[in-house]
């Protein structure tokens, strides 16, 4: 399955990015002994990888259009596309990268509610 359509703006900058690369390594992966951090980003399941790229298409994202690197070397918005924007920053939420809360019991949220 492929995450976005070949002719898409996101796969053309994806390209032009790893081709270089590929050019670099020649698919040649090794690896190194030793212990490795891992940045948790959430669960699989909240990640949406394949439906943030089927939404992105559909906004029509195009990373050379639509971004612009500050001086800061921050991204931001450089389109004039609010619902994508929306999108953006509800799918960050919907990761729960942070993890989710336990679910309080109900008796206990009526109790909470009315202290």
């Amino acid at each position: 399955m492929t995450y976005y359509a070949n002719a898409s703006p996101l796969w053309a900058v994806t390209s032009y990015w790893a081709r270089p690369l590929y050019q670099d390594v020649r698919a040649q992966i090794g690896f190194v002994s030793g212990d490795l951090i891992h940045l948790w980003h959430g669960d699989i399941q909240d990640r949406g990888t394949f439906d943030r790229h089927r939404r992105f298409a559909e906004f029509e994202f195009n990373p050379a259009h639509d971004l612009a690197l500050e001086r800061s070397g921050c991204w931001r918005w450089n389109s004039d596309k609010p619902a994508m924007h929306q999108f953006v920053r509800d799918y960050f939420v919907s990761r729960h990268e942070d993890g989710r809360q336990p679910a309080m019991p109900a008796g206990k949220q009526l109790e909470s509610a009315a202290a």
